[in-house]
């Protein structure tokens, strides 16, 4: 987990306006967010908030998913990864 409590800047849909009161403010104010993701090397970014995840793919250009949507995407991978352990 990187953090769970920076905000990512969107604020509803205060990031969606043009210009400085809107859009640029949000993606200042979610820079410090989106620097711990690039810090981490995470491939893998969850959030619950669809407006937050509009923010973070815009924000660093990754694909975010839902909480659900990444454990069923970590369970699917185990039994392949434990498969190549016993190789």
């Amino acid at each position: 987990m990187v953090e769970n409590g920076t905000c990512c800047g969107m604020a509803g849909t205060f990031g969606m306006k043009r210009g400085d009161l809107g859009y640029n403010l949000s993606m200042a104010v979610g820079d410090h967010l989106f620097r711990l993701f690039r810090e981490s090397g995470r491939k893998l970014i969850a959030t619950e908030s669809s407006v937050c995840s509009m923010q973070i793919t815009d924000g660093l250009g990754v694909r975010v998913v839902h909480p659900l949507h990444a454990t069923e995407e970590v369970s699917l991978q185990a039994p392949r990864e434990m498969a190549s352990l016993s190789t």
